[in-house]
């Protein structure tokens, strides 16, 4: 007798072949969503925090709310609220003098540390040279 068609059990293994791979699938797709949304929380944090650390009129161990760096005049309500709502708290580590070399009159050093940037999404570490 020659059929045609497949059998039950061939129909259910294919079903769930094909499950076993969406699913995994979908969880890797979940996991790269997450991770992208890190990185775009942690991009945020290092431009926010650019405007505190380049003008290097910061304390150690502050929280900085945003509202208060902005100089501009003209603000969309919908920014304003953002800045408002946005902090960084910057801690550094102590300055360390590094020596390079000497030419018999002056000794070159640099100083190296380390800022550690955080808000409520994201936590960054940032080294920081200074000749």
């Amino acid at each position: 007798m020659n059929k045609r068609g497949f059998t039950l059990i061939e129909v259910l293994i294919s079903v769930l072949i094909l499950f076993v791979t969406a699913s995994a699938l979908f969880r890797f797709n979940i996991f790269i969503k997450n991770q992208f949304e890190q990185d775009i929380e942690s991009h945020k944090l290092i431009m926010l925090s650019s405007a505190v650390l380049g003008e290097k009129k910061y304390t150690k161990d502050t929280k900085y709310y945003l509202d208060t760096l902005v100089k501009l005049g003209n603000i969309h309500d919908d920014d304003m609220r953002f800045l408002k709502d946005n902090y960084l708290y910057i801690e550094s580590t102590e300055e360390i003098p590094y020596f390079l070399y000497s030419d018999g009159e002056t000794d070159y050093e640099i100083e190296y540390g380390m800022h550690y940037i955080h808000n409520d999404k994201a936590n960054e570490k940032l080294l920081w040279i200074e000749q």
